[in-house]
């Protein structure tokens, strides 16, 4: 498992990857971050309305995201630490907290730690669990909602 020195990596598979986030936030990342490239890991990913949430899981389908090389800025970290309603301090008090997670890189599968935001799963229940289709994409358990298509 490998770290890139002076950067941190950041896993981002929802609103980071597919450029939802709000202007602030994807403005931010547009300064600092490094795309590395593509990566996954085995994980449960859940519908949660207007955004997804995931939760690491050995048994877990394949998640497909993006691996972003940020550097160590306090404040762009507290900026998305915000955005995801994650709480350092008290990671069980927000909707997500940050985890360190081993991901493979796409394609040649070598193993990185990253940061992941994950989802705290507490004091709400998801829409529905979401599994992966063909070819990386995410398809719902209810053939009538689609989760959005990334452009």
């Amino acid at each position: 498992m490998r770290r890139l020195p002076g950067r941190t990596l950041l896993f981002v598979y929802g609103t980071l990857a597919d450029g939802r986030a709000p202007v602030r936030v994807r403005r931010a990342l547009a300064r600092a971050a490094r795309p590395v490239g593509r990566a996954w890991l085995r994980a449960v990913r859940y519908r949660l309305g207007a955004w997804p949430g995931a939760v690491p899981r050995r048994d877990g389908p394949r998640l497909e995201g993006l691996l972003l090389a940020l550097p160590d800025d306090p404040r762009l970290w507290r900026l998305l630490d915000r955005y995801e309603d994650a709480d350092p301090a008290h990671p069980e008090r927000g909707e997500f907290h940050r985890e360190r997670v081993v991901v493979r890189r796409i394609p040649d599968g070598r193993t990185l730690e990253a940061w992941m935001y994950v989802w705290n799963r507490r004091g709400r229940r998801p829409l529905y669990s979401m599994r992966q289709g063909p070819r990386g994409r995410a398809a719902s358990r209810r053939r009538d909602e689609r989760w959005p298509r990334r452009s």
